[in-house]
């Protein structure tokens, strides 16, 4: 087919007529595929079958041009996708005038500090090349700036920032972003993107989650004379080298105190009905061998998440390094602090972790369940790792009218990233309705409500969902 070898928008070549649906269209699955390729390869007629390539196209397909020429295949492309991704956005046939549904985005975008063939080694190296991963990034998120969709994004390294910041600039966006990292990570942190065309920017807040709590210090023990003298000397350099100390049992507890991950907040109020959200980002300590540390970030996090909002409804997104099955997600959707995940906080700390109050996750409210998997990815020499990191959470006061349906794992060609994919995970999205207070849904036994279908031509169209 004449698709075949064509380089697409996003820089890379398209293997197969499925690679490009795949390329177009990376959250899609199933029979839904094929109706969207088909529109996509009436686009394509342009440049075949039984046409020649324009002259910017060499004999291996490479488009020449630059993204901003008229005309181009990655332009007309571009331009297509957008508009038949109008459907699966949940924004087709919105009243702008009155509508109360925003569409916000969590993706972590894999820091361009490690995106390594040592770190991803059984990844394409091509596939790993930052300028190629960034302009995928770039097409990934030009399509959120057309769903004016609010966008969370995690791993951002300082030196991605600086493109960011230009990018959402040029594009009507005003980018929140907060580096916390080491040298290793490239300084990663997150940042939210939100469109001023839409929003008006009310407050901003940075936490560094750890200093949300106050740490009391060790109390001092009564030391006799040798003892003393036996302290000062293991305190020196050349005492701990001799006798190193054995790591303490709260450890775990004192780990989550040096940890210096930043939680982004920003109360927004819309410019189109003064409705207020107030969404947050924050991307979990990685730390699944201290259990204790990420059960005290949890609590910590949410708890200050929701006492920045208020009465306010709350999206929370994020990368929160947690699987459905394990406590600390039943920590957030059922407001429990799991017994054996007790952080054996010291006796002389009277804080203790505490249930937050409970919150939806998006996927589970619309599909049913949690996606199979938002992270494929094999690192150095262990085994593959494929599952659910990545979570939208909101407040039982709004709605979910629509996500962004994701692959299966047996639809993924391998570990991620991949020629398709910039990140070892998927981007995640959820269309929510926001409305004030007096505009809030009814409960079930309201007779105004009974028999409503939001999902009607008059509101947010069906869309295909994974069940």
């Amino acid at each position: 087919m004449m698709v075949q070898g064509l380089r697409s928008s996003t820089g890379f070549i398209v293997q197969s007529p499925m690679n490009l649906m795949r390329c177009f269209y990376p959250g899609s699955s199933g029979s839904s595929w094929s109706n969207r390729f088909q529109r996509q390869m009436t686009t394509l007629s342009a440049v075949g079958p039984g046409k020649p390539p324009p002259p910017n196209v060499n004999w291996r397909g490479d488009w020449g041009g630059q993204p901003g020429d008229k005309g181009s295949a990655r332009d007309r492309l571009l331009a297509h996708m957008r508009e038949t991704d109008n459907v699966r956005s949940g924004k087709t046939n919105l009243d702008r005038d009155s509508a109360t549904y925003t569409r916000f985005v969590s993706y972590n975008v894999l820091s361009s500090h490690l995106s390594t063939t040592t770190t991803f080694p059984a990844c394409d190296p091509d596939s790993l090349l930052e300028e190629n991963r960034l302009q995928k990034l770039t097409i990934k998120l030009e399509r959120e700036i057309t769903f004016r969709s609010v966008v969370c994004l995690q791993e951002v390294s300082i030196k991605w920032s600086g493109a960011l910041h230009t990018f959402f600039s040029k594009n009507g966006y005003h980018f929140v972003f907060s580096g916390y990292g080491n040298h290793f990570n490239g300084y990663m942190g997150v940042g939210i993107a939100v469109p001023v065309h839409d929003f008006d920017i009310l407050d901003v807040d940075l936490s560094r989650v750890s200093d949300t709590k106050s740490w009391p210090r060790t109390p001092k023990e009564e030391l006799s004379g040798i003892s003393k003298v036996w302290k000062d000397f293991t305190s020196t350099r050349f005492g701990k080298a001799m006798f190193p100390k054995e790591r303490a049992p709260d450890s775990a507890y004192w780990a989550a105190k040096k940890r210096h991950n930043i939680v982004v907040f920003a109360r927004l109020r819309s410019k189109r009905n003064g409705h207020v959200v107030c969404v947050a980002n924050y991307h979990m300590p990685c730390a699944y061998m201290q259990q204790g540390l990420m059960v005290i970030h949890l609590s910590l996090v949410v708890n200050q998440v929701q006492k920045l909002c208020g009465a306010d409804p709350l999206v929370f997104c994020g990368d929160f390094n947690m699987q459905p099955d394990q406590g600390l997600y039943n920590m957030v959707v059922q407001g429990i602090v799991p017994k054996d995940l007790d952080p054996e906080v010291p006796a002389y700390d009277p804080w203790l972790p505490t249930a937050p109050e409970k919150l939806l996750s998006t996927y589970k409210e619309f599909t049913g369940s949690e996606p199979e998997f938002t992270n494929y990815a094999k690192t150095g020499d262990n085994p593959e790792f494929c599952a659910t990191l990545d979570y939208i959470f909101i407040s039982p006061d709004l709605e979910v009218v629509d996500v962004e349906s994701l692959p299966t794992q047996e639809e993924v060609a391998g570990p991620l990233p991949n020629e398709e994919e910039p990140s070892d995970h998927l981007l995640i999205a959820a269309t929510i309705r926001i409305s004030d207070k007096q505009d809030r849904k009814p409960d079930n036994d309201d007779e105004d409500n009974q028999g409503e279908d939001i999902s009607g031509s008059d509101a947010v169209p069906k869309v295909e969902s994974k069940p």
